[in-house]
C-alpha cells in the first residue's frame, strides 16, 4: 500500500510519501520522490492507484484557503518520482465527489458525485475526464457504499435508506432501483459481494439506538433483507 501523507495537524499539510510493506512483517518506510517540482501540500485529494502502470494519481484537493484542480502522478518504477498530470476535459466538482473505483475492464476510473452523476477518467494517454450519461433517479438517497461488478460491468450503490441501486456502465447507464429497503441504516457500513451478487450491511443507527446487526440481500432475488449469522464477535 502506498499513499501521500495528507494528514492535517495544526493547520499544516504535507505531501510526504510513505510505503507500507505488508510481508513478512508490516513496516512503514518514508520515500523521497525525485522531482524538479511536486504538488503543493493539500488535504482530501482524489487519490487513485493505477496498477497496470504502477503509479498513483493525485487530483484536486484543498487547504485552508485554496481549492486545487491540478493533477499529478507519482511514478513508482523504475524510480519513485513526481510528474505533472495533464488531465484533459472537465471533471466533476472536487467538493461533490463522494465515491470512486477502478474499472479495469475499460482501463479507467469512475467517480460518482453527490448528485449521483457518473464521471470517467481514462487512463490511456491522453488522460481525459468525461461525464457518463446517467440520470439521477428520483428519491435516491446519499450513497454510503459503491462497488463495481466486473463480471456484469455494473456499478452497485447502497443508499442511506438501505435501498440498493445498480446501473450498467455501457453506452447508456441508468440507475435501477432495488425492490426492498431497510427501515433505517444511518451510519451503517456497506459492502458488495461480486461472487454472490449480494449487498451486506453492518451496524448503524435505528431510530436512536446503535445496532450491530449484519444483514444481507441478494440483488438477483426479489427478496427482503435478512439477518446474516456470524460466528465471531462483531466489532
Amino acid at each position: 500500500a502506498i499513499r501521500p501523507d495528507v494528514n492535517k495537524r495544526r493547520r499544516c499539510y504535507t505531501n510526504d510519501v510513505w510505503i507500507l510493506t505488508l510481508h513478512p512483517t508490516p513496516n512503514w518506510t518514508h520515500l523521497d520522490p525525485s522531482a524538479s517540482s511536486q504538488p503543493i501540500p493539500r488535504g482530501s485529494p482524489l487519490f487513485l492507484h493505477d496498477p497496470s502502470r504502477n503509479r498513483v494519481l493525485v487530483v484536486g484537493g484543498a487547504d485552508e484557503y485554496n481549492t486545487y484542480s491540478d493533477g499529478w502522478e507519482l511514478r513508482l518504477t523504475p524510480n519513485v518520482e513526481w510528474a505533472p498530470l495533464d488531465a484533459q476535459g472537465e471533471g466533476p466538482d472536487r467538493g461533490a465527489m463522494v465515491r470512486y473505483f477502478h474499472d479495469a475492464n475499460s482501463d479507467r476510473f469512475v467517480a460518482m458525485d453527490s448528485g449521483h452523476a457518473l464521471w470517467a477518467l481514462t487512463l490511456q494517454e491522453p488522460v481525459t475526464w468525461s461525464k457518463l450519461e446517467s440520470p439521477q433517479t428520483e428519491n435516491q438517497g446519499a450513497a454510503i457504499a459503491i462497488d463495481f461488478d466486473s463480471e456484469r460491468d455494473d456499478l452497485v450503490s447502497l443508499d442511506a435508506s438501505g435501498m440498493a441501486w445498480s446501473t450498467p456502465l455501457g453506452s447508456s447507464p441508468a440507475w435501477v432501483k432495488g425492490s426492498t429497503a431497510l427501515p433505517s441504516c444511518a451510519r451503517s457500513a456497506g459492502a458488495y459481494s461480486e461472487r454472490d451478487r449480494s449487498v451486506i450491511l453492518f451496524g448503524g443507527i435505528e431510530t436512536t439506538e446503535a445496532v450491530s446487526t449484519t444483514r444481507i440481500r441478494e440483488l438477483d432475488e426479489d427478496g427482503a433483507w435478512s439477518i446474516l449469522p456470524t460466528r465471531t464477535t462483531h466489532p
